[in-house]
């Protein structure tokens, strides 16, 4: 069996991490002989993409990428359908080709015109007009649609082929220990916010909130993450707010590393505050693996991954106020909150690992 696999970026951040658990799973299948993955730029996917003895080949792709978009880009996204049909020559010689994301337009005109199995995993939730946009595409090229999360297949109502498929992770190094009691060491909070640098993901959010707390109540923020190219502003301003609220000492920004694991062992507690539904919520399992809590929005796919009260605290959407109530939960009771972790450990071993995963593969190729 050949497969074609596409992917929108070579980073090392959820989406991507994904990704290379599918092309993992494809490796290890005996009737796969043949796997060639398609991505748009180098990065350290392609070094642990290369660890598998798997081909990769860095092309143009068209990616509705919303910074183009804004930015009016137009050759970006144009030049690279020229190189359709010498894709279209390598991809019909394919058992399945395999799209990582729902932002390359490759693989919906290509689908139109292959007869092999194409398969979209959806990892995202976009706006109403482009929610439509690609389910016209999915439909007409026949698409099997893969969601990471109910959430994420409600927004594709109308898509006539799909199925729930779980994220998951391998887990990070995590060894069941009676942690220190932070009331009684009288040690500051230390708070991981994981993510891509935009405008949704909640980093001026949660930093307007600390900045509303009381002086006493110490705290660290590691905020870890990079911006897209042209979106560098987005960081300035972060760093300006930080300094505008005094938050100097509390606050620090991590550029993007491909091995995040010291910062949640480091951390307390993982923060989500995603002003828009994320589709899953990766950072959310990741910190779970090694029996940290999480307090998120309760909207998209982490309402899916945190029970309220028992893995961790769920907060209204943009709503300052009742962040900042859960903020203050665990300040007042470490109890409360070494046991969230440990609850949390327990549902990601049944409900998120790596082997509920490959099960749920093996049903679908």
């Amino acid at each position: 069996m050949k497969i074609i696999c596409l992917h929108q970026s070579a980073e090392l951040y959820g989406s991507d991490r994904s990704f290379l658990q599918v092309v993992t799973y494809f490796s290890e299948r005996e009737d796969v002989t043949d796997i060639l993955v398609l991505l748009p730029m180098h990065g350290p996917l392609v070094t642990e993409l290369q660890k598998l003895q798997v081909q990769v080949e860095i092309t143009r792709l068209c990616i509705l990428r919303k910074v183009w978009l804004k930015k009016l880009q137009w050759g970006k996204l144009l030049f690279p359908l020229f190189k359709l049909p010498s894709k279209y020559k390598r991809f019909k010689h394919a058992d399945i080709v395999y799209c990582n994301t729902t932002v390359v337009m490759d693989f919906y005109l290509l689908a139109l015109v292959l007869k092999n199995r194409n398969i979209l995993h959806v990892r995202e939730i976009p706006g109403k007009w482009l929610t439509r946009f690609f389910t016209f595409f999915i439909n007409a090229g026949k698409v099997l649609a893969l969601y990471n999360s109910k959430s994420t297949a409600a927004a594709f109502k109308k898509v006539i082929r799909g199925q729930v498929v779980y994220n998951a992770f391998e887990g990070f190094d995590y060894t069941v220990a009676e942690p220190a009691d932070v009331s009684e060491t009288s040690q500051a909070l230390h708070f991981l916010l994981v993510g891509r640098i935009n405008d949704w993901k909640g980093q001026d959010f949660a930093i307007d909130a600390f900045s509303q707390l009381d002086a006493e109540q110490p705290f660290t923020l590691t905020i870890l993450g990079s911006v897209f190219e042209g979106n560098e502003h987005l960081l300035a301003e972060l760093r300006e707010k930080v300094q505008a609220c005094g938050l100097e000492d509390k606050v620090r920004f991590v550029a993007f590393v491909p091995d995040p694991e010291p910062y949640y062992q480091e951390a307390d507690v993982l923060l989500v505050p995603s002003k828009k539904p994320e589709p899953f919520g990766r950072i959310a399992i990741e910190a779970m693996s090694i029996a940290k809590p999480v307090i998120a929005a309760d909207h998209g796919g982490l309402s899916e991954i945190v029970v309220h009260e028992e893995t961790g605290l769920l907060f209204t959407p943009n709503s300052q106020k009742d962040f900042i109530k859960c903020l203050q939960c665990y300040f007042k009771d470490s109890h409360l909150m070494r046991e969230h972790g440990i609850q949390g450990y327990k549902r990601f071993k049944t409900q998120f690992s790596t082997q509920s995963l490959t099960t749920a593969l093996d049903e679908i190729f």
